[in-house]
């Protein structure tokens, strides 16, 4: 029976492998990214292989709906190894939430594999799963939390993608912190960065465990930084606060206190 997924993706092999996976299975599927600010460059490069990989696919499969971008604001916390199931199953919770007297979700989709961290914590996420449904007024109305891939191998989701399309394969990205191996100051009041994967991080680690040859393809990119522009939106941005009244949200370092006498004030 056909079903609905609403389905996370990261650029990766493994959420891009369960995104086909659903696609020949004739789901209706629903692609969600999750924008966390924690590493522009990462995410810039994510989000950029996510749009390439659905146009691509689109064109082969109706059952592709357009993709979903998702912006949670989520810090490391202290202690936790990673915030990642948390924006996650939010993000999740955000599309449901907005979508449904629309689309009735049937499953929620990570794609999470046999060698990752999560996998021994995939009881303790299916009860956050819940507990967010629970102190929501959709709690009638929760998509089953699956992880379909928690049993398959990294080696065996590249080697499915590759025998499904080599150009696919090639447009994956892996790596959770790539580096700046030069910098470039070009016109505009530009500085170019070329930006390639770091090695050394754990996705980075696990693709050349299994397969070197992939790993040393993996593509580069250039980050153009423009200094004009990124003032001008900041001015914007701080001039709204100020005109708003909400420099609460200006960082603490950037505004300074005084007391406000009954004299100070009434000669203001």
């Amino acid at each position: 029976m056909k079903k609905n997924i609403l389905k996370t993706v990261s650029g990766g092999y493994d959420s891009t492998y369960l995104l086909i996976k659903n696609l020949k299975n004739e789901n209706e599927v629903y692609p969600m990214y999750v924008f966390t600010s924690i590493d522009s460059i990462k995410q810039k490069i994510e989000y950029s292989v996510i749009q390439s990989l659905v146009k691509k696919l689109k064109n082969k499969y109706k059952n592709l709906h357009d993709l979903t971008k998702i912006d949670i604001t989520f810090y490391a916390i202290k202690n936790v190894f990673s915030v990642q199931p948390f924006t996650w199953i939010i993000a999740l919770f955000k599309t449901i939430q907005k979508e449904q007297f629309s689309i009735r979700f049937d499953e929620a989709q990570i794609g999470y594999i046999k060698s990752d961290c999560a996998i021994r914590y995939l009881p303790a996420i299916r009860t956050m799963w819940k507990t967010l449904f629970a102190f929501s007024n959709i709690s009638n109305n929760i998509p089953k939390l699956c992880f379909p891939l928690s049993k398959y191998s990294k080696k065996y989701i590249i080697n499915k993608l590759k025998d499904y399309d080599k150009n696919i394969l090639a447009l994956c990205w892996t790596c959770e912190h790539p580096k700046i191996t030069k910098t470039n100051q070009i016109k505009n009041n530009s500085v170019e960065f070329l930006v390639e994967a770091c090695g050394y991080c754990t996705p980075c680690d696990n693709l050349k465990e299994t397969n070197k040859i992939l790993f040393n393809n993996i593509k580069k990119y250039k980050v153009i930084f423009n200094y004009n522009e990124c003032l001008n939106k900041f001015k914007v941005y701080i001039n709204n606060l100020v005109k708003n009244n909400k420099i609460s949200y200006v960082e603490p370092g950037l505004i300074s206190l005084e007391y406000a006498n009954k004299k100070s004030t009434n000669n203001s």
